[in-house]
C-alpha cells in the first residue's frame, strides 16, 4: 500500500504562509510548545494555526490541541482545512486573533 502524498497539504500550508505575509503578519512555521510542533505560530497576534488534511482525526486533534493549550494558556488556537478558500481561512485566522471578552 502507498502512502498518500502531503502535497495537497503542503501546498495548501505555503499558500497559507504566502497569504499572512501578504498581510503583513509575522509568522514561525513548525513551532515547538513541548514534545508538539504547531503548523504555524503567529507570535503578534499570540494565536497558533494547525492546517488540518485529510487524515486529520477529530478526537486525536482535539485531545492534542487542549495539551498544547495547556502547556500555553496564553495562546489561542485556530484550525483551518485544506481547501479552505484563502480568504475565509484569512478571515477566520483574524477573528480568531481578535481580543477575547
Amino acid at each position: 500500500m502507498t502512502r498518500p502524498s502531503n502535497l495537497p497539504f503542503n501546498a495548501y500550508h505555503s499558500a497559507l504562509c504566502r497569504a499572512l505575509g501578504k498581510k503583513g503578519l509575522q509568522y514561525t512555521e513548525e513551532y515547538p510548545i513541548g514534545p508538539y510542533s504547531v503548523d504555524i505560530y503567529l507570535p503578534e497576534l499570540h494565536l497558533l494555526v494547525e492546517v488540518d488534511g485529510p487524515f486529520h482525526f477529530a478526537a486525536a486533534d482535539k485531545k492534542r490541541s487542549d495539551r498544547i493549550l495547556e502547556l500555553r494558556p496564553d495562546l489561542r488556537m485556530v484550525r483551518v482545512k485544506v481547501g479552505t478558500p484563502m480568504a475565509k481561512a484569512l478571515g477566520r485566522i483574524l477573528e480568531c486573533a481578535s481580543p477575547q471578552e
